[in-house]
């Protein structure tokens, strides 16, 4: 059988289908039919609300003549006839719908189903009456209706049959199924569909999209719990540490580090770094992460019998330096392919001050002994770079002579490279720890700035010693002279003394000096401490001098050639070379 409302198959003597859950009517057995005489014309089948018995005479009343039958006309509204039936007293109230689907005839064998036979096909029928009892043919538009011979009462139909088409058949009244024993699945299956279609399918489909965005918040809520329980964990930041040290992959290894960023604490400085002071890790073959109470517990239950108490006060120790709540020490027993002694490192990790991802706790690898500041002491005109980066220098130094510090460096070996003006490029491998100082003081003076402060040492000879012989003031020689009050100081009571050599008060003294050769004997090859430079040189010159004698008073005057000494001595201020002193000796006039 089919169900009516969805057209699917369902199992005989269901009381609701199996797909949507209708309530199925419980099917009886069909009434037999009252077989056709065998003179008779083939006549529609009609379902009659009970048998009735053949007339035995011809109708009093016969048909009025049937015309010819027409051309085909457009479809009839059927009306029905109303019958007398009486409604069985168990009958629902169930209304069962008028339209019923299209499904198999059932009808009693041997009887075949009479199919439909068009209107035009029908000859014509002679007025005369016929005597053989027919059932009564349900009136067409096209026939008039004829008067319905009485019947006697009916009993209630036993079976529904489907009328050919165009002919009108009540409804039968439904009869309520007999009740099943035992388990019936169909029945409960259709039950829940029914309730799945009508309750839970309009709720799902009603909160449909908050549904599948919660569910979605769901899990991403556990997601972001399980990552962030897994990134927090400790002993899997050391693991991480170890994988890294091992793999040499020094972004993972660094990623670990409890490092504040700087121009020189960051991941691709802390890659070049290892490149070049990273201990190979690669040979290790297997290793065991314990935490340090763990090592400390095991050592004990191996050592305690052997040292005794000595050896549990040093568990106790132990004990007492890891009992810091913000750090967590961890040993990592591994061994290599080289060796099959095991060998140990010790892990700490600190508790950072933010949290991971504003939740969890934060753990990474301390960098104590790993990171530590270093500072370069050398001229405050130098530049200062290590591994590439500049460094800065404070304003403040010391007779010229600077601090370049750096806050935070990775422990271990860096390049430092200094440019001075004066100087040749002074380059040095230095090993930084966790708290140094390199000095740099004494950077080579290039070949160039010699040749320069030599040319300039001749000209300033030469103002000096005519400025001394015709009593000119210090600062109308044209000369750079320091700004440093002591310097200048000394550098004045220098030229006094030189003026008073070379001019006398009665007079007399040199008239004349002209310099026929220099020659640089300098040895300085480095800047001094404070940024210094002194040039030696030998004079060649000629000159003129009166001399009063000591005797008679007497003037006489002098020409003559000789040799004598200049030692000027310079700094470089402000990337300038200026004059803060000199010496001179062996001038004979």
């Amino acid at each position: 059988m089919f169900c009516p409302n969805c057209g699917n198959p369902a199992k005989d003597g269901a009381s609701f289908c199996g797909v949507c859950g209708f309530a199925l009517k419980a099917p009886v057995a069909p009434a037999a039919q009252q077989p056709a005489p065998a003179n008779s014309a083939p006549a529609p089948v009609v379902e009659a609300p009970a048998p009735v018995e053949p007339a035995p005479a011809p109708v009093a009343s016969a048909p009025a003549p049937v015309e010819p039958a027409p051309a085909p006309v457009e479809p009839v509204v059927e009306q029905p006839v109303e019958q007398p039936v009486e409604i069985a007293p168990e009958a629902p109230a169930e209304v069962v719908p008028e339209v019923l689907p299209e499904a198999p005839v059932e009808t009693a064998a041997p009887a075949e189903v009479i199919p439909e036979v068009p209107v035009e096909a029908i000859p014509e029928v002679p007025v005369a009456p016929v005597e053989v009892p027919v059932a009564p043919v349900q009136p067409t538009a096209q026939v008039p209706a004829q008067p319905v011979q009485p019947v006697q009462p009916v009993q209630p139909v036993a079976a529904t049959q489907y009328a050919p088409q165009g002919t009108y058949q009540p409804a039968a009244a439904p009869v309520a199924p007999a009740p099943k024993k035992g388990f019936d699945f169909n029945q409960i299956t259709g039950q829940a569909t029914a309730i799945f279609k009508n309750t839970v399918m309009p709720f799902v489909m009603k909160w449909k999209i908050p549904l599948i965005a919660g569910a979605a918040a769901l899990v991403l809520i556990i997601g972001f719990f399980a990552i962030g329980s897994a990134q927090s964990n400790p002993k899997n930041i050391v693991e991480n540490y170890v994988e890294g040290l091992i793999d040499g992959d020094w972004e993972q290894v660094y990623d670990t580090l409890a490092v504040t960023e700087s121009e020189f604490i960051n991941s691709e400085n802390y890659v070049k770094f290892q490149e070049k002071n990273g201990k190979d890790y690669s040979s290790i073959t297997k290793y065991e992460v314990q935490s340090a109470e763990e090592a400390a517990e095991e050592l004990l239950d191996k050592y305690e019998d052997l040292y005794g108490d000595k050896y549990a006060d040093l568990y106790d120790d132990a004990m007492d330096e890891v009992e810091d709540k913000l750090l967590k020490t961890y040993v990592v027993t591994y061994v290599t392919n080289t060796s099959s002694s095991p060998k140990t490192m010790t892990v700490t990790l600190a508790e950072q001050n933010e949290k991971s991802w504003l939740i969890f706790t934060k753990y990474r690898v301390s960098t104590e002994g790993m990171v530590g500041k270093h500072t370069i002491r050398t001229y405050k005109d130098a530049t200062v770079t290590v591994d590439g980066i500049k460094v800065d220098a404070p304003a403040e130094d010391e007779n010229g002579i600077a601090e370049f510090k750096i806050d935070a460096i990775f422990v271990g070996e860096h390049d430092l490279k200094i440019s001075h003006p004066a100087c040749d490029e002074h380059e040095e491998v230095i090993s930084t720890g966790t708290d140094r100082t390199t000095y740099a003081t004494s950077l080579k003076i290039s070949k160039a700035v010699k040749e320069d402060l030599f040319k300039a040492t001749q000209d300033n000879i030469k103002k000096l010693a005519n400025g001394a012989k015709d009593g000119k003031a210090l600062s109308s020689l044209g000369i750079d002279c320091t700004t440093d009050e002591d310097d200048l100081d000394d550098l004045k009571r220098n030229y006094e003394n030189l003026t008073n050599s070379f001019r006398k008060t009665d007079g007399t003294g040199l008239k004349s000096i002209t310099y026929t050769a220099f020659k640089d004997n300098s040895y300085q090859e480095s800047i001094g401490t404070s940024g210094g430079y002194s040039c030696y040189v030998k004079t060649e010159y000629s000159y003129s001098s009166t001399r009063k004698s000591y005797w008679d008073n007497t003037i006489t005057q002098n020409t003559d050639t000789y040799s004598g000494w200049f030692t000027l001595n310079y700094d470089y201020v402000d990337g300038k070379w200026v004059l803060k002193g000199f010496s001179y000796y062996n001038y004979y006039y």
